[in-house]
């Protein structure tokens, strides 16, 4: 993507993914209280390497298989890990996680009570994205175009030839023909129809199994558009009339924070910081699968009000509708976009039949290799714009290849809601 946007010359700026400052809540620890990234993180931290260090310390060869040098070096290792006391190995709390008071000329630094051990258990941080940006294809700065993600595709447009592309002419028929592909579609509301001689089909499989007519293609290959899996998504987007997120209070300038609720998560803005008038928008909700769902159900009043109250458990701010007004307020459920009706391929390693679909699907249609699927729906990064491009360039080889290209199986299938969400299904 950023090797397209370079030649595109699409502007981009530093988009935060995580930052100490952002927050975690859980009903289940700390009377519902959101606690910072930064105490979790190196608290469970400081935790673990105490009690690491009192069992390497108390293990033989015999145990571990470490000669007493390397298990005092290993024993060195944690006290630097886990900020623990160098004479006793224990947790006291760092000022990694935290200040107990604001400095000042006569308040030194002095770090935060820890959090007990009995509440970061009691607090399933690490089942709900906590450690994404751990993740290769996470990272805690990233980049972003300026302006919005659309940028990149508005641009591109931009930089084709005029009548390259055709809007608001939806495909109803699609029709494997000899040596070529005939395509119906509507436009103007008059039925059209051409022969073209290849057809790269990004539509939305839930879109081309429901009301597209598919004719001379293979019954695996209808089998396979048929049952593809696909996952909900849905977002909520607020306008503030006050960056509160970045004041004193929080300090909190990019990233993402989680809620134990239906939202799970709240992103805020990487761009326009002090602002002059102030204003930001922020993503007040973004959930998938079940949750997305349930959310997805809801009128968007209804999303709202939702919204509103899963982000109250982190910003009382959320509570003043002048602070966020609902008139600002936006959502979108992506299954329920009648062009979309998905947000992303469910592709489940575990699923022994999705390897047969998947692999079905990524190779070219007709005698002579005339129609692909393309779209990040048949890639290794389902949901990602890196994989629509993946899919775009692997079509492309199958079209100009001077020699035929193998058709090889598959070895396994991407974990779909793990690349997502950074939670594995199974």
């Amino acid at each position: 993507m950023i090797k397209l946007c370079r030649k595109l010359k699409v502007p981009l700026e530093p988009y935060i993914h995580t930052t100490t400052a952002n927050l975690y809540q859980s009903d289940q620890a700390w009377h519902g209280a959101p606690k910072h990234n930064r105490r979790i993180a190196n608290d469970t931290r400081g935790h673990i390497a105490e009690y690491l260090a009192r069992v390497v310390s108390k293990a033989s060869q015999s145990d571990d298989g470490l000669t007493p040098q390397q298990r005092d070096r290993f024993v060195k290792l944690l006290i630097g890990f886990g900020a623990l006391d160098k004479t006793d190995r224990s947790y006291s709390g760092s000022t990694r996680s935290g200040l107990a008071k604001p400095i000042s000329v006569t308040q030194m630094e002095e770090p935060a009570d820890p959090l007990a051990l009995s509440d970061l258990l009691a607090a399933p941080f690490w089942d709900h994205g906590f450690y994404q940006d751990c993740h290769w294809h996470w990272h805690t700065t990233l980049f972003q175009p300026v302006g919005g993600m659309d940028t990149i595709w508005r641009m591109l447009a931009a930089a084709l030839p005029k009548g390259t592309i055709t809007y608001n002419a939806p495909v109803d028929g699609i029709a494997l023909d000899g040596d070529g592909v005939r395509v119906t579609w509507t436009e103007d509301g008059e039925e059209r129809s051409d022969r073209f001689d290849y057809c790269l089909s990004n539509i939305p499989l839930p879109v081309l199994r429901d009301g597209i007519a598919l004719d001379g293609f293979s019954g695996d290959f209808l089998t396979a558009v048929k049952k593809a899996p696909f996952a909900p998504a849905c977002k909520v987007g607020w306008q503030a009339n006050r960056r509160f997120w970045e004041s004193d209070k929080y300090e909190i300038y990019g990233g993402i924070s989680r809620v134990d609720h239906e939202i799970e998560q709240i992103w805020y803005p990487s761009n326009d910081y002090f602002s002059p008038d102030d204003k930001g928008t922020l993503t007040g909700a973004y959930c998938s699968y079940a949750r997305a769902t349930t959310l997805g159900d809801r009128p968007h009043a209804e999303r709202l009000r939702v919204a509103r109250d899963g982000a109250t458990k982190l910003h009382d701010e959320f509570a003043n509708h002048a602070i966020v007004p609902d008139d600002l307020g936006m959502s979108i459920a992506w299954h329920k976009v009648p062009y979309m009706r998905t947000a992303w391929a469910d592709w489940r390693p575990s699923k022994p039949e999705h390897k047969g679909w998947y692999s079905t699907l990524i190779y070219p249609q007709g005698e002579n290799n005339h129609f692909l699927v393309i779209g990040d729906q048949v890639s290794a990064l389902p949901g990602w714009q890196e994989g629509a491009v993946m899919s775009a360039e692997w079509a492309y080889e199958w079209i100009t290849s001077a020699k035929p290209l193998a058709r090889r199986p598959i070895r396994r299938v991407p974990d779909a809601r793990e690349l997502t969400t950074g939670q594995s299904a199974d």
